[in-house]
This record gives structure tokens, C-alpha cells and sequence, in this order.
């Protein structure tokens, strides 16, 4: 059977393999599991500022982690104020976004 879907968590629910196209180009193809780990990891970190930093709102600032250690870094000096982590396992939208440069909703 095949699906075509944008919905990145469907398709790892869905799918036993798949493939990332982007404007016509294959960019990677294998099991959900396995591209999430071999492009960006298990574990990712985001950073969403609420509050006007230089004029601007910014968007949300991720990072991602080879492994799902427990230990987290204390970023408390480190960014603004106003500004929440949160700390997710990684998935298929960091891969769509770590390959082709873009969200899926631009």
C-alpha cells in the first residue's frame, strides 16, 4: 500500500518505510525510527521566546541530541527571560525540517 501524506506523525504511526520528497527530489527513504535517528537524533530541545527580543518575535529555536540522557543543561543564565525549554523525543518533522531547510508549513 502506499500514502502519500504531509502529516509527519501519520506516517510514522502508519508506515513500516518511507521516503522524504521535496520538490521532486527523493532525500531520504528507510524505516521512521531509523531516519529520525540517523538525521537527528533521539532527543530534541526547544526554546519558545515569548517575549520581543530586538524588535522582532522570534520563532521557535531547536536543537537536537544523539542520546535521551536525563541529564539536561541548565540554560537558566543563559537565554532570556520569558523564554520556555522544553525537552521532546526527536520525530519525523526535525527530520523534514533537518533535510530540506523549511517547516512543512511554508
Amino acid at each position: 500500500m502506499l500514502l502519500s501524506t504531509h502529516n509527519m506523525e501519520e506516517a510514522a504511526h502508519l508506515c513500516d518505510r518511507l521516503v522524504i520528497i521535496n520538490q521532486g527530489k527523493i532525500l531520504a527513504e528507510g524505516e521512521p525510527d531509523e531516519l529520525v535517528e540517523r538525521y537527528v537524533g533521539k532527543a530534541a530541545m526547544e526554546l519558545h521566546i515569548t517575549e520581543e527580543v530586538r524588535g522582532k518575535r522570534p520563532r521557535t529555536l531547536s536543537t537536537h541530541f544523539q542520546n535521551d540522557s536525563t541529564d539536561r543543561f541548565d540554560l537558566s543564565e543563559a537565554i532570556p527571560e520569558g523564554t520556555k525549554v522544553v525537552y521532546r523525543p526527536a520525530n519525523l518533522e526535525d527530520v523534514f525540517l533537518r533535510l530540506t531547510g523549511r517547516g512543512l508549513i511554508e
